[in-house]
Protein backbone atom coordinates (compact mmCIF):
# COMPACT_ATOMS: atom_id res chain seq x y z
CA UNK A 1 0.00 0.00 0.00
CA UNK A 2 3.01 2.31 0.59
CA UNK A 3 4.22 1.92 -3.02
CA UNK A 4 0.88 2.80 -4.49
CA UNK A 5 0.72 5.93 -2.36
CA UNK A 6 3.97 7.21 -3.88
CA UNK A 7 2.70 6.52 -7.41
CA UNK A 8 -0.53 8.38 -6.73
CA UNK A 9 1.41 11.29 -5.23
CA UNK A 10 3.36 11.54 -8.48
CA UNK A 11 0.16 11.48 -10.49
CA UNK A 12 -1.38 14.11 -8.21
CA UNK A 13 1.61 16.42 -8.61
CA UNK A 14 1.47 15.94 -12.40
CA UNK A 15 -2.25 16.81 -12.33
CA UNK A 16 -1.50 19.85 -10.18
CA UNK A 17 1.19 20.97 -12.62
CA UNK A 18 -1.22 20.61 -15.57
CA UNK A 19 -3.91 22.43 -13.61
CA UNK A 20 -1.52 25.27 -12.75
CA UNK A 21 -0.43 25.52 -16.39
CA UNK A 22 -4.07 25.68 -17.51
CA UNK A 23 -4.83 28.40 -14.97
CA UNK A 24 -1.80 30.42 -16.03
CA UNK A 25 -2.77 30.16 -19.69
CA UNK A 26 -6.33 31.21 -18.88
CA UNK A 27 -5.09 34.22 -16.90
CA UNK A 28 -2.81 35.23 -19.77
CA UNK A 29 -5.70 35.09 -22.25
CA UNK A 30 -7.90 37.15 -19.92
CA UNK A 31 -5.15 39.73 -19.45
CA UNK A 32 -4.69 40.01 -23.21
CA UNK A 33 -8.43 40.49 -23.74
CA UNK A 34 -8.53 43.09 -20.96
CA UNK A 35 -5.63 44.99 -22.54
CA UNK A 36 -7.31 44.85 -25.94
CA UNK A 37 -10.55 46.25 -24.52
CA UNK A 38 -8.57 49.05 -22.89
CA UNK A 39 -7.07 49.86 -26.28
CA UNK A 40 -3.51 49.05 -25.32
CA UNK A 41 -2.12 47.70 -28.60
CA UNK A 42 -4.34 49.15 -31.30
CA UNK A 43 -1.82 50.21 -33.94
CA UNK A 44 -4.02 48.91 -36.75
CA UNK A 45 -7.57 49.79 -35.73
CA UNK A 46 -9.31 47.81 -38.48
CA UNK A 47 -7.49 44.57 -37.66
CA UNK A 48 -8.26 44.84 -33.94
CA UNK A 49 -11.93 45.66 -34.57
CA UNK A 50 -12.43 42.60 -36.75
CA UNK A 51 -11.61 40.18 -33.94
CA UNK A 52 -12.99 41.92 -30.84
CA UNK A 53 -16.63 40.98 -31.47
CA UNK A 54 -17.92 44.50 -31.97
CA UNK A 55 -19.84 45.61 -35.06
CA UNK A 56 -20.52 49.01 -36.60
CA UNK A 57 -23.84 50.76 -36.11
CA UNK A 58 -25.58 51.25 -39.49
CA UNK A 59 -26.56 54.80 -38.53
CA UNK A 60 -23.45 56.32 -36.92
CA UNK A 61 -20.72 53.73 -37.72
CA UNK A 62 -19.67 53.51 -34.07
CA UNK A 63 -18.31 50.07 -33.18
CA UNK A 64 -20.26 48.55 -30.27
CA UNK A 65 -20.80 45.13 -28.68
CA UNK A 66 -24.59 45.29 -28.80
CA UNK A 67 -26.79 46.34 -31.72
CA UNK A 68 -30.59 46.50 -31.98
CA UNK A 69 -32.32 45.46 -35.20
CA UNK A 70 -34.95 48.08 -36.00
CA UNK A 71 -36.73 49.95 -38.78
CA UNK A 72 -35.85 53.61 -38.45
CA UNK A 73 -37.16 55.31 -41.56
CA UNK A 74 -39.96 55.20 -44.13
CA UNK A 75 -38.16 52.61 -46.27
CA UNK A 76 -39.02 49.97 -43.64
CA UNK A 77 -35.60 48.38 -44.18
CA UNK A 78 -34.02 46.75 -41.17
CA UNK A 79 -31.00 48.53 -39.71
CA UNK A 80 -28.63 47.58 -36.91
CA UNK A 81 -28.48 50.49 -34.46
CA UNK A 82 -26.39 51.13 -31.35
CA UNK A 83 -28.15 52.04 -28.11
CA UNK A 84 -27.79 55.82 -28.63
CA UNK A 85 -29.15 55.77 -32.19
CA UNK A 86 -31.94 53.37 -31.22
CA UNK A 87 -33.16 55.70 -28.44
CA UNK A 88 -33.24 58.61 -30.89
CA UNK A 89 -34.98 56.57 -33.61
CA UNK A 90 -37.63 54.99 -31.40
Amino acid sequence: SGGSRNASDGEASARDAKKDARKAAKKAVKAAKRAKRAGASSDNEDASDASDGSKACDLCDTRVDLLVRCQVDSTKRWKMACGKCWKVAS
